[in-house]
């Protein structure tokens, strides 16, 4: 395994998102600090007319594993509280997107070009529209556990928190055995069962991912006891 940067490792790849941060986004730099490859400057947004309607000054951090992983992305210049309720985490990255919805917003091969036109243009027009409105345009997804919540709520057709539990904890499983019973509490062995909802999640639900979000489930649960 190579002990290299990816950049050093791969420079074609490096000189290919260069060009293209360069040609798409003509306002933002790409570079390295301290083996780090950073793309930062101001991001234009554009209505359906390609009339800018907005701009965020951005940072973008690349991972050490990348083109793995997700790439964290902050709003550099105070304009977006880092709250929760806006979707920043405690120590600035924003809040794109759940992890579990990874498979929806940052496929694998996802170039970043269509990172920063995809997910980072949504989130951050969203915030212009809470700055105008005061709420986030509709279908915006919560914050935290809660967000996790309404996930699964509309994967499962169900709020009931002890089969959303269930189902979680079974997508941590590396592998699923037919015999368990079903997390819906039919009573029945999930072979016969929900099977196939459970297969198609676990295809799209990486078990780190789930187990991420089960301990955030079972601290709500210890907290609202407690209550």
């Amino acid at each position: 395994m190579s002990s290299k940067s990816w950049y050093l490792d791969n420079p074609t790849l490096f000189q290919q998102i260069k060009d293209d941060v360069s040609r798409n986004f003509p306002m933002m730099i790409t570079f390295t600090v301290n083996d780090v490859v950073l793309i930062r400057g101001n991001l234009q947004l554009y209505d359906n007319t390609h009339h800018e309607i907005d701009q965020y000054t951005i940072e973008i951090e690349l991972p050490k594993s990348y083109p793995k992983g997700i790439p964290v992305v902050r709003e550099i210049n105070n304009r977006i509280p880092k709250i929760p309720d806006r979707h920043v985490y405690d120590k600035g990255g924003l809040c794109l997107f759940l992890l579990e919805e990874k498979w929806k917003y940052y496929k694998e091969g996802t170039s970043i070009v269509d990172f920063i036109n995809g997910p980072i243009s949504l989130y951050l027009l969203g915030q212009s529209f809470f700055e105008q409105k005061g709420v986030f345009p509709q279908g915006e997804r919560s914050h935290g556990v809660k967000g996790i919540v309404e996930l699964y709520t509309e994967i499962l057709q169900t709020d009931d928190t002890e089969i959303i539990k269930t189902f979680v904890e079974y997508l941590c499983e590396p592998i699923t055995r037919g015999h368990w019973p079903c997390y819906c509490k039919s009573g029945k062995k999930i072979r016969n069962c929900h099977m196939n909802i459970l297969a198609e999640y676990r295809n799209k639900i990486e078990p780190e991912i789930a187990m991420n979000s089960l301990t955030y489930l079972l601290r709500e649960e210890i907290d609202s006891k407690k209550k």
